[in-house]
């Protein structure tokens, strides 16, 4: 059932992304969805909570997208502005991305000495030719020529804008050379230990790559913290005619692979203690349960290292999901893992 109302709340959804523009189709869609559910009850051929849960899984996908989309920041500008270089203040909110010659950034913009940009807003910056590292946390000061997010003009073709706007990003800007941005300082440590952390541990995995040659370097960083703009472009090329790509995005596979390993060798070697210390061990905890809890943390590292990205992170709650039915000894159904991740996915950015 759970993969069912999973898959109607993201019906839901859809529809509540076309309210705007077709009210009256997706008012209709929805009372058509009444009476249908309704002659199904009426006929035996659906329990009346069954259609009560699917109802208000459809209802509530309409409502939370309206909701969510109410309360999500406007563009600070539209797209006849032209605005001239601006001075910006604000806080690295995410981790930095490093590409040959160039890093980006998400920063979120506190401060303006133009009036007609809203602030508090979402800034993706890109930094040409830095000469000096940036990390989540900094508060940085730059001038830039701030502009809104554009798309393509190519039917179906990808929409740099709308990709933008799902990761929360109002405005896009670029700055190039050394000194064009200034660091004013850092978010204190106890406020973002992990992130900082984690920060120090891309630079080191960065520092290390350093000694490779290309394709290797490339393909280390991408599999590692999931920065692939050191990769040829040719070596991409190979990934995708071969119909291998996914491979280069951290997610299942990846993930997989470590918690297989890790739960795999934990197990084993608990099997393989003298039978006095595994006896002494079952007491308190068997060998299944002790794999399963501490291949999380591996997992979970592995994630943060890795960026969080969507697929990454419905990979670890997946795992995660698998890895306590093993703790508590129920069956792994994969399509109710599935629909929990996606129900997580969702309600944390629905678009």
């Amino acid at each position: 059932m759970l993969p069912a109302v999973t898959l109607t709340f993201i019906l839901g959804l859809s529809l509540g992304s076309y309210l705007p523009y077709f009210p009256l189709t997706v008012a209709l869609t929805l009372l058509f969805a009444v009476v249908l559910l309704s002659v199904q009850e009426f006929r035996g051929r659906l329990a009346s909570s069954h259609a009560v849960l699917v109802l208000a899984c459809l209802l509530g996908g309409c409502l939370y997208w309206t909701a969510y989309a109410w309360v999500v920041h406007h563009p600070p500008l539209d797209d006849r502005s032209n605005l001239p270089a601006t001075r910006l203040e604000g806080i690295i909110t995410q981790s930095v991305r490093h590409m040959p010659g160039r890093l980006t950034a998400h920063v979120h913009v506190t401060t303006s000495d133009n009036a007609l940009l809203r602030v508090p807003f979402e800034l993706r910056l890109t930094w040409r030719d830095p000469d000096q590292h940036l990390l989540d946390g900094m508060a940085i000061r730059t001038r830039a020529h701030v502009r809104p997010p554009t798309g393509t003009v190519n039917p179906r073709g990808f929409d740099y804008a709308a990709y933008l706007e799902g990761q929360g990003i109002d405005a896009v800007a670029s700055v190039s050379g050394s000194g064009a941005v200034e660091i004013l300082g850092h978010v204190p440590p106890a406020n973002r230990l992990i992130s900082s952390w984690l920060e120090r541990w891309r630079a080191d995995i960065r520092q290390a790559g350093e000694s490779l040659g290309q394709p290797a370097r490339g393909l280390f960083l991408s599999l590692t913290i999931g920065e692939q703009g050191y990769l040829p472009a040719d070596v991409r090329e190979w990934f995708m005619t071969t119909g291998t790509v996914h491979i280069l995005s951290i997610s299942g596979s990846h993930l997989g692979l470590i918690a297989l390993l890790v739960y795999g060798a934990i197990k084993g070697l608990c099997l393989r203690l003298p039978p006095p210390l595994l006896l002494s061990l079952s007491r308190y905890i068997v060998p299944s349960r002790l794999a399963a809890i501490l291949t999380m943390g591996p997992v979970l590292g592995y994630t943060l290292l890795a960026g969080a990205e969507t697929a990454t992170v419905r990979s670890c709650v997946m795992i995660g999901i698998a890895l306590v039915t093993v703790w508590f000894g129920y069956p792994r159904y994969v399509l109710q893992a599935l629909a929990v991740s996606a129900w997580l996915a969702l309600l944390a950015d629905p678009h």
